[in-house]
Parts: C-alpha cells; structure tokens; sequence
C-alpha cells in the first residue's frame, strides 16, 4: 500500500469514529426537578420524513421551529413509584415518574392512566443509558391487570439507537444519536413508539411521537438564543452591569437600537436611540435571563443578561 493510501485509510477511520463517537448519558437528559423546556410541535409527520440508519447523517430540523402550537414539558416531584425521584410531564406524554436505576441509567417507575398513577410491579424499565451508536436495551416487567389481580400483564420496553449524525437546528448544529423505544403492555393493547433526537447539550432536542415533532424551542437550564446567529460583531458592545438587579445600561459608538427578548423568545422591549448609551429600566421584569439585541451603524450583536 502507498503511503498516500495509507494516509487516506487513516483520516477515513478518523472521521468515521469522529462521528460515531458521541455518547448521551442520563445526566444529559437535564431531568432535575425544576427543569423546564418549551417545545415546538408540528403535526403530521413520520419517521419517513428523515435519513433513520447509518452513520454521519444530517438532521436539518429549522423548518419546524416557529411552530403556533407550544408545549411545555416539566420535571417535578415525583407522585409514585418505589424509587422514583422525578415525574416529566408535557401535552404530549402522559405524566411518568423516573428514578435512578444501577450506577447511570434512568428507570421508568410508573405512568399515568386517566389521571391515576399505575406502578410496574417487578421493577422499573431502564432506559439503557449511556447511549452511543448501535446500542440496544430492553427490559420486562408487570402492571395490575384488574379482571384479575393475582395475573399481572406483562410490560415491555425496547430501544435502540438507530443512527448517529448532527442535528441543525435555529440556535446552533450539535452531535445527536437518533433513538427509538417501543413500550408495550399487550394485555391493556398498549403499544407506543417513540422516537428522540438525544444530544449532550439539550438532552432530547426533539422528539417524534404520534404523529407530532417536536423541536426544543427554549429552556431555563441552558437558554438557547433565540434571534440570528448571523450577525455582525460589536466589538465597542458593553451591557452592564451584568447580572442586573433591576436596570443596565447599553453601550456601543452610534448605538440606534435596543431590543430586549425574555428566554423564550418575547420581544419585551425596543427602543429606538440616538445617543451612545442607553439606560435600560428593567424594574418591571421577572427575574431570570434575557437576550439584548443591540443596532449601531447597521450592524447587531446579542447579549445574554440575568435580571435578579
């Protein structure tokens, strides 16, 4: 062999493991009880819309940002099951309840049913994490069947990972595994697939189920910025102080434009200026982060602030 194609073979297998290299864990799930995540939903598509095998694959998902309809998925206390710690709730999935299960994983510890909570009777279905590519979990358990209690219904739930690649989304491209779990209970005729976009800075950055994609508008443990990524730099840009305790002050040569956006997107204040500075008075905002745009001579740059 060459050494030219010896050279060749060796930055081939280097972009190969470059791209199957990425491993989620549950931690990158971000399931902390206080979490908060707004998604946007778009009905009506499948996973035949998208490229579900392989490796290197590219998941262009802003078409489905901007969506009317929003939700908003939660991680709270936990309202049963033995060792659950956390229950996630959102429009989309029924109430379900968590817990730690061996050394890194999650396991599903109950779910909701009509408003009542139902708890696996042989233990929690863990969710295989850590996941990389082509990793495969499936765990058994059992749900009360109430014709009869002393028969308890088994319950399954299959995943895999089924590609590896980067998701492009309005805020940014990250390495992501593509992820399918099937949960069923075939006596209750309970059969749910779901798929999920797992990356490590947002955890699920979307997910399909039934029907619906939902792409991860915003959160309040990592806020995403919400306007063009495409602007031109500031470098007289100064936002102080930082954090605010009610009101800052923007300054930049020839400023001309101040626009304020809360986490999730909401233009909350614009102002138009001549001046090189402007005093922001933020006394009527709700502590948390927000997102300064500022105009000077036709070019824009965004700043995070934190309002206390």
């Amino acid at each position: 062999m060459t050494m030219r194609k010896i050279l060749l073979s060796v930055l081939a297998g280097a972009a190969l493991n470059a791209s199957a290299g990425i491993e989620v864990t549950s931690a990158d799930m971000k399931w902390t009880v206080g979490n908060t995540w707004t998604m946007d939903v778009n009905s009506g598509v499948s996973i035949g819309d998208f490229t579900s095998s392989g490796n290197g694959v590219t998941w262009d998902l802003r078409s489905y940002a901007g969506s009317s309809t929003i939700d908003t998925v939660k991680v709270g206390e936990k309202s049963a099951g033995a060792t659950a710690t956390i229950k996630i709730s959102s429009d989309i999935v029924s109430p379900t309840n968590y817990g730690p299960s061996g050394e890194s994983d999650w396991g599903m510890e109950a779910f909701d049913v009509g408003g009542t909570d139902v708890s696996f009777l042989s233990g929690s279905h863990a969710l295989g994490f850590p996941h990389a590519e082509s990793d495969t979990w499936t765990s058994g358990s059992s749900v009360v069947n109430i014709t009869d209690v002393f028969s308890p219904y088994p319950s399954t739930l299959n995943g895999s990972v089924m590609a590896t690649g980067e998701v492009v989304t309005p805020y940014g491209t990250f390495d992501a595994l593509l992820v399918t779990e099937t949960f069923s209970i075939p006596g209750y005729s309970i059969t749910e697939t779901y798929y999920y976009w797992e990356t490590k800075e947002y955890g699920r950055i979307a997910t399909l189920i039934d029907g619906k994609l939902s792409l991860m508008k915003n959160n309040n443990f990592s806020p995403v910025e919400v306007v063009s990524t495409d602007e031109l730099t500031l470098e007289s840009l100064q936002i102080f102080p930082n954090p605010s305790n009610g009101s800052f002050t923007v300054k930049a040569n020839h400023l001309e434009n101040v626009k304020v956006f809360d986490a999730i997107g909401n233009l909350v204040i614009n102002q138009n200026t001549l001046a090189n500075a402007y005093f922001v008075d933020a006394t009527d905002l709700t502590s948390g982060v927000y997102f300064v745009k500022a105009t000077a001579n036709g070019q824009s740059n965004t700043q995070k602030i934190i309002v206390k």
